[in-house]
Protein backbone atom coordinates (compact mmCIF):
# COMPACT_ATOMS: atom_id res chain seq x y z
CA UNK A 1 0.00 0.00 0.00
CA UNK A 2 2.75 2.56 0.39
CA UNK A 3 4.32 1.71 -2.67
CA UNK A 4 0.89 2.61 -4.50
CA UNK A 5 0.90 6.18 -2.42
CA UNK A 6 4.15 6.48 -3.00
CA UNK A 7 3.78 6.07 -7.01
CA UNK A 8 0.67 7.89 -6.79
CA UNK A 9 2.61 11.20 -5.34
CA UNK A 10 5.40 10.68 -7.61
CA UNK A 11 3.15 10.65 -10.49
CA UNK A 12 1.16 13.28 -9.63
CA UNK A 13 4.23 15.27 -9.04
CA UNK A 14 5.38 14.54 -12.08
CA UNK A 15 2.06 16.00 -13.62
CA UNK A 16 2.31 19.14 -12.01
CA UNK A 17 6.16 19.74 -13.41
CA UNK A 18 4.19 18.92 -16.84
CA UNK A 19 1.54 21.32 -16.41
CA UNK A 20 3.73 23.64 -14.98
CA UNK A 21 6.06 23.10 -18.12
CA UNK A 22 3.34 23.34 -20.56
CA UNK A 23 2.28 26.81 -19.09
CA UNK A 24 6.18 28.25 -19.37
CA UNK A 25 5.97 27.40 -22.82
CA UNK A 26 2.78 28.82 -22.88
CA UNK A 27 3.48 32.13 -21.90
CA UNK A 28 7.15 32.18 -24.12
CA UNK A 29 5.43 31.49 -27.17
CA UNK A 30 2.59 34.19 -25.50
CA UNK A 31 5.70 36.59 -24.90
CA UNK A 32 7.11 35.83 -28.77
CA UNK A 33 4.24 36.43 -30.53
CA UNK A 34 3.32 39.45 -28.40
CA UNK A 35 7.08 40.69 -29.09
CA UNK A 36 6.75 39.97 -32.86
CA UNK A 37 3.74 42.17 -33.15
CA UNK A 38 5.51 44.96 -31.37
CA UNK A 39 8.22 44.70 -33.66
CA UNK A 40 6.01 44.23 -36.86
CA UNK A 41 4.04 47.73 -35.54
CA UNK A 42 7.10 49.49 -35.19
CA UNK A 43 8.24 48.54 -38.59
CA UNK A 44 4.76 49.51 -40.06
CA UNK A 45 4.84 53.12 -37.44
CA UNK A 46 8.81 53.59 -39.12
CA UNK A 47 7.56 53.18 -42.81
CA UNK A 48 4.54 55.12 -42.28
CA UNK A 49 6.63 58.10 -40.59
CA UNK A 50 9.16 57.33 -43.36
CA UNK A 51 6.03 58.12 -46.03
CA UNK A 52 5.23 61.07 -44.28
CA UNK A 53 8.77 62.70 -44.45
CA UNK A 54 8.75 62.10 -47.86
CA UNK A 55 5.54 63.66 -48.75
CA UNK A 56 6.69 66.71 -46.58
CA UNK A 57 9.44 67.13 -48.25
CA UNK A 58 7.32 66.85 -51.68
CA UNK A 59 5.39 69.26 -50.60
CA UNK A 60 8.50 71.55 -49.16
CA UNK A 61 9.77 71.02 -53.04
CA UNK A 62 6.69 72.10 -55.36
CA UNK A 63 6.54 74.95 -52.65
CA UNK A 64 9.70 76.20 -52.89
CA UNK A 65 9.87 75.78 -56.47
CA UNK A 66 6.86 77.93 -56.78
CA UNK A 67 7.89 80.50 -54.84
CA UNK A 68 11.46 80.63 -56.34
CA UNK A 69 10.43 80.90 -59.49
CA UNK A 70 8.18 83.73 -60.22
CA UNK A 71 8.98 86.38 -62.56
CA UNK A 72 9.45 89.94 -62.18
CA UNK A 73 9.85 90.13 -58.43
CA UNK A 74 11.85 93.66 -58.18
CA UNK A 75 12.84 92.71 -54.19
CA UNK A 76 17.02 92.45 -54.31
CA UNK A 77 18.36 88.92 -54.44
CA UNK A 78 20.44 87.39 -51.94
CA UNK A 79 23.31 84.47 -52.91
CA UNK A 80 23.73 81.76 -50.20
CA UNK A 81 26.21 78.76 -50.41
CA UNK A 82 25.47 75.95 -48.42
CA UNK A 83 28.32 73.54 -47.10
CA UNK A 84 27.12 69.96 -46.20
CA UNK A 85 29.01 67.45 -43.99
CA UNK A 86 29.98 65.48 -47.00
CA UNK A 87 32.17 68.34 -48.20
CA UNK A 88 29.21 69.14 -51.28
CA UNK A 89 28.52 72.96 -51.93
CA UNK A 90 24.82 73.92 -52.80
CA UNK A 91 24.04 77.64 -54.08
CA UNK A 92 20.75 79.72 -54.92
CA UNK A 93 19.35 82.71 -55.00
CA UNK A 94 16.94 84.21 -52.15
CA UNK A 95 14.89 87.04 -51.51
CA UNK A 96 16.51 89.47 -48.94
CA UNK A 97 13.45 89.40 -46.57
CA UNK A 98 13.17 85.21 -47.00
CA UNK A 99 13.33 83.75 -43.30
CA UNK A 100 15.77 81.31 -42.00
CA UNK A 101 12.85 78.76 -42.26
CA UNK A 102 12.91 79.19 -45.90
CA UNK A 103 16.40 78.51 -45.85
CA UNK A 104 16.00 75.72 -43.57
CA UNK A 105 13.18 74.08 -45.63
CA UNK A 106 16.04 74.53 -48.85
CA UNK A 107 18.37 72.49 -47.23
CA UNK A 108 15.52 69.63 -46.37
CA UNK A 109 15.04 69.40 -50.13
CA UNK A 110 18.07 70.81 -51.72
CA UNK A 111 18.84 67.24 -53.26
CA UNK A 112 15.75 67.14 -55.11
CA UNK A 113 15.99 70.20 -56.82
CA UNK A 114 16.35 69.76 -60.95
CA UNK A 115 20.05 72.08 -60.67
CA UNK A 116 21.36 69.40 -57.98
CA UNK A 117 20.83 66.03 -59.62
CA UNK A 118 23.49 63.73 -60.10
CA UNK A 119 25.78 65.57 -57.70
CA UNK A 120 25.06 62.86 -54.81
CA UNK A 121 24.19 65.35 -52.34
CA UNK A 122 23.41 63.87 -49.41
CA UNK A 123 21.53 65.78 -46.48
CA UNK A 124 20.95 64.10 -42.99
CA UNK A 125 17.31 63.46 -41.47
CA UNK A 126 18.49 65.82 -38.52
CA UNK A 127 20.62 69.09 -38.88
CA UNK A 128 20.85 72.67 -37.82
CA UNK A 129 22.17 75.60 -39.93
CA UNK A 130 24.84 78.15 -38.87
CA UNK A 131 26.89 80.95 -40.52
CA UNK A 132 30.14 80.34 -41.03
CA UNK A 133 31.96 83.55 -40.12
CA UNK A 134 31.31 84.41 -36.81
CA UNK A 135 30.17 81.07 -36.30
CA UNK A 136 26.32 81.54 -34.93
CA UNK A 137 23.47 78.92 -34.79
CA UNK A 138 20.65 80.07 -37.16
CA UNK A 139 17.70 78.71 -34.75
CA UNK A 140 15.17 81.84 -34.76
CA UNK A 141 13.44 80.70 -37.80
CA UNK A 142 11.63 84.20 -38.19
CA UNK A 143 14.84 85.95 -38.36
CA UNK A 144 15.53 87.20 -42.28
CA UNK A 145 18.59 87.21 -44.42
CA UNK A 146 18.72 91.01 -44.19
CA UNK A 147 18.54 90.71 -40.46
CA UNK A 148 21.65 88.15 -40.20
CA UNK A 149 23.86 90.10 -42.83
CA UNK A 150 23.29 87.70 -45.14
CA UNK A 151 23.18 89.80 -48.05
CA UNK A 152 24.10 90.79 -50.75
CA UNK A 153 25.29 86.73 -50.32
CA UNK A 154 26.57 84.83 -47.50
CA UNK A 155 27.45 81.14 -46.61
CA UNK A 156 26.24 78.87 -44.26
CA UNK A 157 27.26 75.34 -42.56
CA UNK A 158 24.57 72.46 -42.43
CA UNK A 159 26.06 70.17 -39.38
CA UNK A 160 24.14 66.97 -38.11
CA UNK A 161 22.34 66.72 -35.00
CA UNK A 162 22.95 63.68 -33.14
CA UNK A 163 19.77 62.06 -32.21
CA UNK A 164 19.50 62.10 -28.27
CA UNK A 165 16.96 58.77 -28.07
CA UNK A 166 19.69 56.16 -29.51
Amino acid sequence: RMLREEQDREYHEALEADRLKAEKEAEEARKRQEAEANAQAAREAEAAKARDEELRKERLLEDFQASRYKSGDPEPKSRILMRLPGGQRVESSFRQSDTIQVLHDWATICAKLPENEGKNIDVPPRFQLQTSYPKRELSDTSKTLKDLDLVPDGTILLTVVEDDDE
